[in-house]
């Protein structure tokens, strides 16, 4: 989901300098609490129609005649087009697409290890690594 140099998506944000512009209290907390604080250009939005529909997805162009949604961010070259006159209500949602509990199969150690990859930017001879 997110991306770290080379690799991964841009469903979530970059990860590679994360660990330059967050302490190891807010990495940790990002990953345990995603719904914490969601970045406007990954929020959901819940968009009700008028026929009772409920769609959750990223809200990508919203015009006077339609809405256009991602409604599967692990698919989101797939784009859903509403049109304004089909909507009853769109609302920011306050849920993260990052799922919760990422961190409930791992062991304290995996958990340190993951911490300091993200804080030195993948750099295995940073001092975060050494023991």
């Amino acid at each position: 989901c997110h991306r770290f140099g080379t690799a991964g998506a841009s469903i979530g944000p970059d990860l590679t300098q994360v660990g330059a512009r967050f302490g190891r209290k807010d990495l940790l907390e990002s990953i345990l609490a995603p719904s914490k604080v969601i970045d406007d250009k990954y929020k959901m939005h819940a968009v009700k129609l008028k026929d009772g529909t409920k769609l959750l997805g990223r809200l990508l162009e919203e015009t006077n005649a339609e809405l256009k949604l991602s409604l599967n961010p692990y698919l989101p070259q797939e784009i859903t087009v509403v049109s304004k006159g089909k909507v009853a209500s769109i609302e920011p949602s306050d849920i993260s697409p990052m799922p919760t509990h990422l961190l409930d199969t791992l062991v304290r150690d995996e958990i340190l290890d993951l911490l300091a990859y993200l804080e030195s930017g993948g750099n295995k001879n940073a001092k975060n690594f050494r023991k």
